[in-house]
C-alpha cells in the first residue's frame, strides 16, 4: 500500500511537471505572423528596443502634426493587424494612429512572450518615436489585455501618455494565471499549479510575480482611464476590470458589457465602441 502511495506521488508530481512545462512554453512561445499593410497611408517603421529586439511598427497620420497620436496595442497571440479596422475612424475624427506588433509577435523579432513585462520596452520604443517625430502631439494608448499590461508596467508609456484604453486587461499575474487554469481545469488544480508556473517568471525575467501587476502600476497613473470588460469574460472577470479601474488615482471609466467574453472584448468594434471610444478621447485628450 506505501509503495503505491509513493508510486503515485511520483506519477502525479510527474503529470504536474509535464503540465507546467508544456503550459509554459504554449504561453511563451513566439507567434510570428506575415503582416498586410493596414491603411493606404500607411509607413512601416523599424523600432528598437533598449534590449535591441527589432519591433514592427506601422504609422497613420491624420491630416495635421500635432494631431494627437493613438497607440495601439495587441493581445496575446495577435498583431498590429487586430486594429486594421480602427485606423480609418481614428484618422476621419482627426487622430494619427501608430500599431505595433510585440516582441514574439506578427513581424518583430522572434522572443519569448512575458505578459507584458518585457513588452513594456516595445511600447517604450514606441512613445520614444512619437515624441520624436511628433513632438508638438498628445499621446493615446489602447491597449488589449497583453497591450494593456504592457502600457502599464514598468518601462511603459503609463506616465507619459495623456489617456489610456485598456480592454480586457488582468489586474496581475497570479490571478491572469490561475483563472485561465481553473476554466479548464478546476480551481484545485489552479491553486496546486499556479505557484509552480508563476514562479519561473524569477527564473524566465528576472522577476517575481509580484511585478507583473497592472493593477500595482495602475496607481502611480495620474491621467484618464477607460476600463473596458466584459461581463461574461471568464478570463478577466467583471470584478476584476472593476477593481483595475478603481486602483487609478485620476479619472475613471468603465464600461462594462453584458454577453461579451474576453475575445469579444478584445475585438470590438462596432458603433456603440467607436462612439465611447471617440467621446472619451475627445474628452479628455482635445483636437
Amino acid at each position: 500500500m506505501k509503495k503505491r502511495l509513493i508510486i503515485g506521488c511520483i506519477c502525479l508530481a510527474v503529470l504536474a511537471f509535464a503540465f507546467v512545462a508544456l503550459f509554459s512554453h504554449a504561453a511563451t512561445r513566439p507567434t510570428p505572423s506575415t503582416v498586410n499593410p493596414l491603411a493606404s497611408n500607411e509607413s512601416e517603421i523599424a523600432l528598437v528596443t533598449q534590449d535591441d529586439v527589432q519591433i514592427a511598427a506601422s504609422f497613420f497620420p491624420a491630416s495635421k502634426d500635432t494631431a494627437p497620436v493613438i497607440l495601439l496595442l495587441h493581445g496575446n497571440g495577435a498583431s498590429r493587424s487586430q486594429f486594421a479596422g480602427h485606423i480609418g475612424w481614428l484618422n476621419e475624427a482627426g487622430f494619427s494612429a501608430m500599431a505595433i506588433d510585440f516582441r514574439g509577435h506578427g513581424e518583430s523579432g522572434a522572443h519569448p512572450k512575458s505578459f507584458g513585462l518585457l513588452e513594456a520596452r516595445d511600447v517604450a520604443a514606441a512613445a520614444s518615436w512619437i515624441k520624436a517625430n511628433r513632438p508638438s502631439s498628445k499621446i493615446g494608448v489602447i491597449g488589449v489585455s497583453l497591450g494593456g499590461a504592457a502600457a502599464l508596467l514598468n518601462e511603459g508609456t503609463a506616465n507619459e501618455v495623456d489617456a489610456l484604453i485598456l480592454q480586457a486587461v488582468y489586474p496581475d499575474f497570479d490571478r491572469a494565471v490561475r483563472n485561465r487554469i481553473a476554466v479548464h481545469g478546476g480551481d484545485i488544480l489552479a491553486a496546486v499549479l499556479t505557484p509552480l508556473l508563476t514562479q519561473q517568471s524569477r527564473i524566465r525575467y528576472d522577476a517575481a510575480p509580484e511585478e507583473i501587476s497592472p493593477v500595482e502600476a495602475a496607481q502611480s497613473y495620474k491621467g484618464s482611464v477607460l476600463v473596458i470588460g466584459g461581463n461574461d469574460d471568464i478570463y478577466t472577470p467583471p470584478h476584476e476590470s472593476q477593481e483595475l479601474a478603481e486602483a487609478f488615482a485620476g479619472k475613471q471609466w468603465l464600461w462594462l458589457i453584458d454577453g461579451l467574453g474576453h475575445n469579444a472584448i478584445s475585438d470590438l468594434n462596432d458603433e456603440v465602441y467607436r462612439e465611447r471610444v471617440l467621446t472619451f478621447l475627445e474628452e479628455e485628450m482635445g483636437l
